[in-house]
């Protein structure tokens, strides 16, 4: 039984998420209150966009063993998927009183509240992930992300410059700081950073869009109408 489980978690690492799931129900039809392969059934069913499958086997895995804090995080994780971000709220919150030194679920926390208008509240546990995880790319982008909505435009900058140091391909991190300089008008370094999330993701379409309108400003103008035409080609109905 752990065999089909283990060899699930070996698949999903090498990207062979449709034969891990394959090892994973078969280790659940040997065992079927085996929580390690609910959860790790759940991971690969979200992996492959199965957000509905994914929740009802999180939700057996908890039933199973209901103080088990990856499994509510994870929950919430699937439930943010489905938009249903007040129930997500609930398992974060149980999954930081379960392990409170628990930096994903404080990141996923932050942004389910981001995601309801408490932006200070999402500060706080962006920053206490920080802490327990410095070197957490995706919480320094997304504390960057909550302190430019609160108008802290220089420490959002330099939120969102740890976050590509320590994750050189995360698109989000480089668009949000291309952004944000652009804001401040050093716009040859968000030129710099729009270009690096295009190249980790062309369809990036606002990331072109915004480097049309800097191009220009330079009078670039054949350089922006590449950028326009990239953008209305991935995005007809920008407004």
């Amino acid at each position: 039984i752990q065999a089909h489980n283990n060899l699930g978690g070996a698949l999903l690492n090498k990207g062979n998420t449709s034969e891990a799931i394959s090892h994973y129900k078969k280790a659940i039809e040997l065992q079927p209150d085996y929580f390690q392969a609910h959860n790790n059934l759940g991971n690969a069913l979200l992996n492959k966009g199965n957000t509905s499958e994914a929740i009802s086997h999180y939700k057996t895995a908890i039933e199973i063993k209901p103080n088990d804090p990856d499994a509510h995080n994870n929950l919430g994780v699937a439930l943010m998927n489905k938009g249903n971000t007040n129930e997500a709220i609930s398992h974060y919150k149980r999954a930081i009183e379960l392990n409170p030194e628990y930096p994903q679920a404080h990141n996923n926390f932050g942004s389910a509240l981001l995601n309801k208008g408490n932006t200070n509240e999402a500060i706080s546990h962006y920053k206490t992930a920080i802490e327990l995880n410095p070197d957490y790319a995706q919480a320094h982008n997304n504390l960057g992300f909550a302190l430019g909505a609160e108008g802290n435009n220089e420490e959002a900058i330099s939120h969102f410059k740890m976050a590509v140091e320590l994750k050189p391909d995360l698109v989000d991190a480089h668009y949000n700081l291309g952004f944000a300089l652009g804001a401040e008008g050093n716009n040859e370094e968000a030129i710099s950073h729009y270009k690096m999330a295009i190249k980790f993701n062309p369809d990036h379409f606002w990331a072109h869009n915004n480097l049309g309108r800097i191009m220009v400003q330079k009078g670039a103008i054949q350089e922006a109408v590449d950028h326009y035409r990239a953008t209305v080609r991935l995005r007809p109905d920008l407004d």
